[in-house]
């Protein structure tokens, strides 16, 4: 292990890299086999072990652009999430979600803050759309505010029916295969009318 409590970049690759993988679910094995389809080269289970592991044996381990990209792809993560330093790398801080004394994990949160999880290359593609345009977005934050809560009927006497609730989310999502079309489709015009030319801008 360094001895420095300063990380380098190539550490803090390899911190992440075994974060993803833990994250994803996947062996060194299946993730080796998902590598090699992605760089075009061998990845053995060894191999994967030893790039998580740089930082723990003090063995330097260089990683270049092609491989951020091929793990990005791998695990439908930005680049960047590669070069983020850990900050406690010893837990998962837990956030309060109300006074009921619920709490979520951070990286639960992370995971859940948009109604799906974009793959890196939605996120790259809807970050190029909007410099492009000169827009700015955010992932939403989660809001446990009901309106209908705070309703009082001004006529005493008067019956009030709450609106039904939205059914609840699929397993893959919001929203099932035929809205998820409709929405491609609708996303596709806007693209179109926002941008008319041979390319749309995302």
């Amino acid at each position: 292990m360094s001895e420095s409590s300063t990380w380098t970049v190539n550490e803090v690759v390899s911190y992440r890299l075994a974060l993803a993988r833990r994250r994803a679910g996947l062996t060194q094995e299946e993730a080796a086999a998902r590598f090699s389809e992605a760089t075009g080269r061998k990845w053995t289970k060894n191999s994967v072990g030893a790039a998580e592991r740089a930082r723990e044996v003090g063995r330097l381990r260089e990683f270049n652009a092609e491989e951020l990209v091929a793990f990005g792809r791998v695990f439908g993560v930005p680049v960047a999430f590669f070069l983020l330093p850990p900050d406690d790398t010893g837990k998962d801080q837990e956030f309060h979600l109300g006074p009921d004394g619920q709490t979520v994990t951070r990286l639960s949160l992370l995971s859940s803050v948009l109604l799906f999880r974009p793959s890196s290359l939605f996120v790259d593609d809807a970050n190029a759309a909007t410099r492009v345009h000169g827009l700015s977005w955010s992932p939403a934050h989660p809001s446990w505010y009901r309106p209908e809560d705070d309703f009082v009927p001004e006529e005493p006497g008067v019956e009030y029916e709450p609106p039904r609730p939205t059914p609840a989310a699929d397993d893959a999502g919001v929203i099932d295969g035929a809205q998820r079309l409709e929405v491609l489709r609708l996303l596709d015009r806007i693209r179109r009318v926002v941008s008319p030319q041979d390319e749309p801008p995302f």
